[in-house]
C-alpha cells in the first residue's frame, strides 16, 4: 500500500486518544458490539478532532492487526493509523477492520469479507 511522504505533525498528535478516551471509546465499541443496533455516542473529545469512522480502529486496533480506510485520503489515514496503533495497512479483501470516510465504489462494499454461516467470525468489523 502506498503511504504518504510525510504525516502532519498536528494529525498524529490529534490521533492518539489517551489512556481515558481509549477505554472510554472502547467501552461504547463493545456496548454497541453486544446490542446491535444500539446507538452508542463517541467521547465528544475524540469525536471533534477526528474522522468519526476512523475513531473506532485508534481504540481497537492492536500491533499487525489488519485493517482498511477507505473514502477520502484513504492513504493519508491509514498511514497514520499505522504509525499510530501498529496495526497493519492491507486491502479491503483481507481487513478484519475497515473505516470507510467518504464515497467509496459500489463494487468495493462486495470485496468487504461478510463471514459464513460457520465462520461469521470472519467478517470484517466496518466503521
Amino acid at each position: 500500500m502506498n503511504t504518504p511522504d510525510k504525516l502532519i505533525g498536528e494529525d498524529v498528535i490529534k490521533a492518539r486518544l489517551d489512556s481515558f478516551e481509549s477505554q472510554e471509546t472502547f467501552r461504547k465499541l463493545l456496548d454497541a458490539f453486544s446490542r446491535p443496533g444500539t446507538i452508542e455516542l463517541l467521547p465528544r473529545s475524540v469525536a471533534e478532532r477526528l474522522p468519526g469512522g476512523l475513531i473506532p480502529l485508534l481504540a481497537m486496533l492492536g500491533h499487525g492487526s489488519p485493517f482498511a480506510v477507505l473514502g477520502d485520503s484513504d492513504t493519508y489515514w491509514a498511514a497514520l493509523t499505522t504509525h499510530t496503533t501498529g496495526a497493519r495497512a492491507v486491502n479491503v479483501r483481507e481487513a478484519s477492520y475497515i473505516a470507510i470516510l467518504g464515497p467509496v465504489a459500489t463494487s468495493t462494499y462486495a470485496e468487504i469479507p461478510t463471514g459464513s454461516n460457520a465462520r461469521p467470525d470472519s467478517a470484517a468489523h466496518v466503521a
